[in-house]
């Protein structure tokens, strides 16, 4: 009777790799049904369980990304360099060299925040600040934070003074300062300093996506050349291009090379005009933006996609 209830006991009990892959499974269902933001949860809870099999962590990052959470996303495929470069496990070949890849792709593309909070020369001990309620640890205070787009509510108090509170929506690359002055309990709030961006945010998607239709056109203008050129060796010398003659019979071939023609020319000159916008708007933030430091910008292609790169 014993060894029965040991038995049972043991094939009761919770196995993390079973769990973990119960998990991966709902989250890759839900991903293959275009919901990637209901997946996300369960491929990070996936990793959690069983951190062995860093599946989970992929997805989770390719979700972040496919969703636009950039920060996130660049947070979970520099995790997965890391877990790559501890494992033996030859299924992950190559991994690392994939997460390395979007973790630069990524880069301009992550918005950062910084929250200053002025206490007057008061005992900052007693300091709370709180990001979309979670308590923001002191040690970050004042520290440059990477961040996904999207809605934060910052709130500073002293005690149990009067709150100080502002509400910043980051949009893509921005970097946004919140400064905030608290008092101690009993004292009225001090006027709050005029909060500013920190560059032109308006011009960060607006480059990334003229950008982006820039490089599209490129791509359509290199099948157009290949439809030409296919229809130019389908022709060989069957057309007499000295005096610009072709049988009837092959007027369709030539009108396909001509069109092709024209098409590729459209597309070369509107996807230089795009393509110029865009990074020039990208610039342009990129410079009227203290807190970047100028050192270099980049052309990023990856399988995908294009995309600007840089510090500045």
């Amino acid at each position: 009777m014993i060894g029965v209830v040991c038995l049972v006991a043991r094939s009761a009990h919770a196995d993390p790799s079973s769990d973990a892959k119960d998990l991966f499974d709902r989250a890759r269902d839900l991903r293959k049904g275009g919901d990637c933001a209901g997946a996300l949860g369960l491929f990070h809870k996936a990793y959690d369980i069983y951190p062995s099999a860093l599946g989970p962590l992929r997805n989770a990052a390719e979700c972040e990304e496919s969703t636009g959470k950039w920060a996130s996303a660049r947070r979970s495929w520099m995790e997965l360099r890391r877990a790559v470069m501890l494992t033996k496990n030859e299924n992950y070949a190559g991994w690392d060299n994939d997460a390395d890849a979007a973790a630069k792709r990524l880069a301009a593309r992550v918005s950062h925040l910084t929250i200053d909070v002025s206490t007057s020369g008061r005992d900052t001990s007693a300091l709370e600040v709180m990001v979309n309620g979670e308590t923001l640890e002191r040690a970050l205070v004042g520290t440059q934070l990477d961040r996904d787009p999207g809605k934060y509510v910052v709130r500073a108090r002293l005690g149990s003074g009067e709150p100080a509170e502002q509400t910043v929506d980051l949009v893509t690359g921005e970097s946004h300062t919140v400064r905030l002055v608290v008092a101690p309990p009993g004292q009225p709030l001090p006027p709050q300093p005029k909060q500013q961006d920190e560059g032109s945010s308006a011009l960060v998607p607006i480059g990334w996506v003229t950008l982006s239709l820039g490089l599209g056109a490129f791509v359509g203008m290199g099948v157009a050349i290949g439809v030409r050129q296919d229809a130019l060796n389908s022709l060989g010398a069957q057309c007499d291009y000295a005096h610009v003659t072709c049988s009837p019979s092959l007027q369709p071939t030539v009108s396909r090379g001509q069109t092709a023609s024209a098409v590729a020319t459209a597309l070369a000159v509107g996807g230089g005009i795009a393509t110029g916008l865009g990074a020039l708007f990208l610039v342009i933030h990129a410079v009227s933006s203290p807190s970047h430091k100028k050192e270099h910008v980049s052309l990023f292609f990856s399988p995908m996609g294009a995309s600007l790169e840089g510090s500045f």
